[in-house]
């Protein structure tokens, strides 16, 4: 019988750390990059609108290679409160960001292109209301495998109040872009 060990290997800070930030809300690993988020963290200066850090592996070295942000970042929007890495593709979760109804929730996805990372699209569900909480959940919120994303709304009322619900999306056959948003 063999027995696994796991020894630390790093311990990852934000760059900019400050008081409240809730740095590492929702983390996600792949391969040699691993996201981070910062769903508290004020860039800026706009309180709470959230930020997540990128960082890649080089031997046993973890280096910040990228912080990101909503290109459309407000004020308590929540960026963070999901975060998942899957390729060269991040998608990150703001679970209380208001652009078809207070609290619906969005999605960002960036893309690595060397070593910026750079958004690509901004997803919202097809039939968002207030408080539907897209992009978040209890710890994660959305997930990234190859060409599939799933975001959770877990205050969805679709099969109820609050009964929430999962929606799955699919890049493009040229994998070049994201389905356009509601």
């Amino acid at each position: 019988t063999s027995q696994t060990y796991w020894t630390e290997e790093a311990k990852l800070t934000a760059s900019d750390a400050a008081d409240g930030d809730a740095y590492s809300y929702s983390v996600d690993i792949d391969g040699d990059y691993a996201i981070c988020s910062a769903l508290n963290e004020d860039p800026g200066g706009t309180s709470n609108a959230g930020s997540a850090y990128i960082y890649k592996r080089t031997g046993s070295n973890w280096e910040q290679q990228a912080k990101i942000q909503a290109s459309d970042k407000a004020q308590d929007d929540k960026f963070g409160r999901g975060v998942t890495i899957s390729g060269d593709y991040a998608a990150v979760g703001a679970d209380q960001e208001d652009t078809t109804a207070s609290n619906a929730g969005s999605v960002y996805i960036f893309k690595r292109s060397g070593t910026n990372w750079s958004q690509q699209k901004k997803i919202q569900a097809s039939d968002a209301e207030a408080d539907d909480t897209f992009g978040g959940g209890a710890g994660q919120g959305v997930s990234l495998s190859g060409d599939y994303l799933a975001v959770g709304a877990r205050q969805e009322d679709t099969s109820g109040s609050q009964a929430g619900s999962v929606y799955i999306f699919k890049k493009n056959e040229l994998g070049r872009a994201w389905p356009p948003s509601a």
